[in-house]
Order: structure tokens, then sequence, then C-alpha cells
């Protein structure tokens, strides 16, 4: 929403539905006793409305409200996902609701189509808000119409998470790792705790994983990967895990003016890759490019990719890969199916924008074996005991929705989703950051 808002220089609004768990109609009898001054002795209350706080409350409201959207509204429904709605008009004016809980974030074409939205959401529903947005779901909006850029940001939620489990007096961090030549190596070598940690009893690990996995997954791709990779010591963490944890936290403390920036750059291209990617066709799509890697030489390899639009990331994920791998080519390649996997859905809720996708979208990958064996059906001793879905993104490629690009390691983006990055490769680091974020245009 905030890409396509930036794209087409509109503003976006937002809307809230005042207690909408008690809105809908209760689908089945449900009793209860009511409060002892207003209720007789010996009778009860029949519920005809969803009660807060009950398990049908949520789920009713679900249904009832998309119903009121595409029924009563008129609003056409994204098959894609269901929390998308649209309406469109034969003289190109246009409206996009993007619905969380009972939260919507609106990008109509116009003010009168937004007025015209919210007169008919008021005859269903009381609702506040209908204001240009600044703040939605905890993220901060900074909107610029003229410039056609949007910026995304979580700073206040940083200082509140900073202030809750930085106690003491802490050095600023300028990398999500401590700043030493070996702190990369240590980072990486941290493991699960045989026994219960003593000096954890009083820490709450659980707690600052979980904030840092909401700053990531809102708005700071840049230290995905250290989050995905401290998330998996919860069981049983040890000292080193919440230091560890503390300064991924002081680093994004230090960067909290960082941001995402959609808009405002038509250089979405800034490496070299074989073959040449079409740049009037990447200028047409606004910038739409998959990033895909993988690293491997340990028990478990790490993916990680990240698909950027409008000069930055719309969609990225780092994690641990599901299988074991025997060859980097295999954990490229694994890797690169839940990259085309999202790029799929990307493409499925663009349409439903009305973008018009020009060619195919650029994959861009820095393994040769993943390149050729995409291009070319065959098999090898190598790889003739894959499971069919590794050859998913061969599928994709050959029904012409991809294209593969082979970079250079040291410009491959995605290279920040799959591991610690040392401080000799510190300037890689925050050029990749400093790319997918658009943060120079954004301080510019």
């Amino acid at each position: 929403m905030c890409a396509e808002a930036a794209r087409r220089k509109c503003t976006l609004y937002d809307c809230d539905v005042r207690a909408a768990f008690t809105t809908a109609t209760m689908d089945r009898e449900l009793y209860f006793e009511g409060p002892r001054p207003f209720t007789e002795k010996g009778k009860c209350c029949r519920c005809d409305k969803s009660v807060e706080g009950s398990k049908q409350a949520g789920n009713l409201y679900y249904k009832e409200h998309a119903q009121v959207f595409t029924k009563k509204i008129g609003l056409e429904r994204c098959p894609a996902d269901p929390n998308l709605y649209r309406k469109c008009w034969d003289d190109g004016s246009f409206l996009y609701i993007g619905v969380l809980v009972d939260n919507s974030l609106i990008l109509p074409s116009s003010k009168e189509k937004l007025e015209w939205f919210l007169t008919e959401y008021r005859k269903h529903y009381s609702i506040t808000g209908g204001e240009p947005t600044t703040k939605f779901n905890g993220v901060y909006l900074e909107q610029n119409v003229e410039k056609g850029t949007v910026s995304i940001h979580l700073r206040t939620y940083i200082e509140q998470v900073y202030r809750k489990y930085v106690t003491a007096p802490a050095r600023p961090q300028l990398h999500p790792t401590e700043s030493l030549a070996d702190s990369h190596e240590k980072f990486m070598a941290i493991e699960l705790a045989k026994e219960p940690d003593p000096a954890m009893a009083d820490k709450d690990y659980d707690g600052i994983v979980g904030c840092l996995g909401y700053i990531v997954a809102q708005g700071r791709p840049d230290c995905s990967f250290h989050v995905s990779w401290l998330q998996q010591f919860s069981t049983s963490p040890p000292l080193a895990a919440w230091q560890a944890a503390i300064t991924v936290l002081l680093y994004l403390y230090h960067t909290r003016d960082s941001c995402i920036t959609y808009g405002g750059r038509s250089d979405f291209l800034r490496c070299d890759t074989e073959p040449k990617v079409d740049k009037d066709a990447l200028l047409h799509n606004s910038g739409l490019l998959c990033w895909s890697d993988a690293s491997w030489g340990t028990v478990r390899s790490h993916g990680g990719h990240v698909i950027t639009y409008m000069g930055a990331a719309i969609c990225w994920v780092s994690r641990l890969l599901k299988v074991v791998c025997l060859s980097s080519t295999e954990a490229e390649t694994v890797a690169g199916v839940a990259a085309v996997k999202d790029l799929r859905f990307v493409l499925h809720i663009l349409d439903f924008f009305g973008v018009k996708v020009k060619g195919r979208v650029p994959l861009l990958i820095d393994n040769a074996g993943m390149w050729f064996n995409i291009r070319n059906e065959g098999v090898s001793g190598r790889t003739r005991y894959w499971d069919l879905w590794m050859h998913f993104t061969r599928e994709m490629y050959q029904k012409g929705m991809l294209e593969p690009h082979k970079v250079d390691t040291t410009e491959e983006r995605a290279d920040i989703f799959t591991k610690a990055m040392s401080m000799k490769a510190i300037a890689d680091y925050f050029k990749f950051r400093n790319d997918i974020m658009n943060i120079k245009h954004a301080n510019a």
C-alpha cells in the first residue's frame, strides 16, 4: 500500500471501527448470567451480538465485515489476499483498502472517493479517523505527495524497547554485532545452553527477541538475519544470546532514524548483471526486483531473499532452510524457491492494483550452478535426487514469470539475510542496507 501510494503520488488515509468485536450477530444460541442488579433471579440473558473476548467474536466480525464490504458497499475482494479490497470507476478513479483487524488503510484517487467510502462505511459501523495516515499498526508514516515518497519508521517503538531492556548506560553500536574483528564469528558460534543458565534467571529473553522480531518484520530488514538467528535459542538461551540481543537493540537504537522510503529514485539497479537487465522494463515495472541468496558450509544452511519495488523492500525473509543441503547450489536453489513463492504472491497483489508488469521479473542470484539449472532442463549426479518442489523456480522461468541474472557476490543484496557479516565486509553491509531501504535518498 505504501509503495503504491508513492507510485501513484496519492495520500494514504486510515480509519478504525469502534468496539468492532461487539458488532457481529451471534451465529448460535448463547446465554450468560447478567449483572445481579439488572437481572431477575433465576433468569439469564440471551446474547444476540458477539461478546468482546469470546472465542467467536473475531471470526464473526471478520466474516460479517467482509460481507459489508462486498455485498453492501460494493467493493471487490482480492483473491490472493482476502484483506485487500478495491473499487474502480470508469473514469479512472479508484479506491484501495487494506484491512488489519478493525483498522483500514485507504488509498483513494481523490478526497471525494474517500468521503464516499467513509459515508458508506458509517451506515454499518461507528468509525473514527479518516485523516491522512501518520501511524498504522505501530508504524509511523511520513508522506510527501509532491515528491512521490512514503517513508515508514519505528523510531518511537525502538525507543520504548530500548528504555525497557537497556537499564545501564551503553555505548552506541554501529553494527548489529560487536564492532570487533571476530564479532561475527562469536555471534555465529552461539549455541543452546545445555542446562538453564543461572545468569538468565531474571532476564526476559523471549520478550526482547519478540520485540526485535516485530521491529524487523515491520520495517528494519537490515537486522532480519540476526533476529532470526537469535530466535532459535528461546527454549534454553545462554547469556551470550542475551548479550547479542542487547547489541542488536543498541544498533537499532543508534540507527532509529533510518527508515524505508518508497519512491524518490530511478536508479533501481546499481550493479552489473549477466545477462543485462532490461533497464526500460525495470523502469516501467517501478524497480520490481527479487534478490535471493543462501549460506552453505554448516549443518543447516540459512536462506534469505528480498523483493524491492519503488526503490525499497516490500517483502523480506531470513530463515534456516528446512532441508540439509549437500552443496551450495542446492542451498541456493532451496532459498530461491522460497523467494519465487513470495514473488508470485507479490505479482498477484500488483495485478490487483492494476500494475501491468512488463516482461520477466529479474531474479538476482550469485550462484552459477543455480543459474544454469534454472535455464536448462536435465539432471546430473548432483541433482537427480532433488524433490519435485525444488524445480519450482525453473517451472516459473519456463512460464515466463522470471529471468535469472547472475551478480557478483559482493553485489548480492540478499547476502545480509544469510549470515552475520564480518567487519571486513562492513562496507558491503551498509551498501546493501542503504540500497534495499533507500536510506540515502531518504536522508537527502
